[in-house]
């Protein structure tokens, strides 16, 4: 995929995962949405994704790699760390083992959605400024 796909689809994801959030028995679902839409924002707001040499941010080694490529004064290093650690640790890790709160789950969305919200601006801003050949 490039980076312009990733990004539409983790927007998609995004609106797919608003839908479940509003269904009460879907939350845990909707987590799941948020951290793949995450990984696909990250896909897209990495200069270097595409190129061959880095795969998809999907596990934390990966991810933390491309966030390091990503961090910039709109979303730093540790706020993708902390990203990672919700939309990852937490949502996507509850999604297969119920280990949140009903309202820790909630919570956990909230901040998802933050993170994933502002890594859909960086993308579409780091896509914009992409300098043609």
């Amino acid at each position: 995929m490039t980076r312009d796909e990733h990004l539409h689809k983790a927007e998609n994801l995004k609106e797919l995962a608003i839908h479940l959030r509003d269904e009460l028995t879907a939350y845990d679902a909707a987590g799941e949405i948020v951290w793949g839409a995450t990984v696909h924002a990250m896909s897209a707001a990495d200069p270097e994704h595409g190129t061959g040499e880095h795969r998809a941010p999907n596990t934390a080694r990966r991810f933390e790699a491309a966030a390091n490529r990503i961090a910039n004064d709109k979303l730093t290093a540790s706020d993708l760390l902390d990203c990672l650690d919700n939309n990852q640790r937490s949502l996507h890790n509850h999604f297969y083992h119920g280990n949140l709160s009903e309202q820790a789950l909630y919570g956990c969305l909230t901040m998802g959605f933050d993170y994933l919200n502002r890594l859909i601006q960086v993308a579409t801003i780091n896509l914009l400024t992409v300098s043609e050949p």
